[in-house]
């Protein structure tokens, strides 16, 4: 067997239960909330910066047209 294959078999879990416990700790610890609260603003970033790059985009792309037009006349 080879060492990769035995580190991965090492746990039943999908990830090694003392290291997820201690980052979830020391993430407590950091912020000083709780993980609902993470869950909360991480998922708040996934919509909202998506949604900002496009509008940026969109701005962009008015702005570009409006002086197009300005220049021909």
């Amino acid at each position: 067997m080879t060492s990769a294959l035995r580190i991965l078999l090492h746990h039943s879990e999908s990830a090694d239960p003392t290291l997820v416990q201690w980052i979830r700790e020391t993430i407590d610890h950091i912020f000083g909330v709780g993980a609902g609260t993470i869950v909360i603003v991480l998922g708040l970033a996934i919509v909202v910066f998506p949604i900002t790059v496009f509008w940026l985009a969109s701005r962009g792309r008015k702005s570009t047209r409006q002086q197009d037009s300005d220049n021909r006349t």
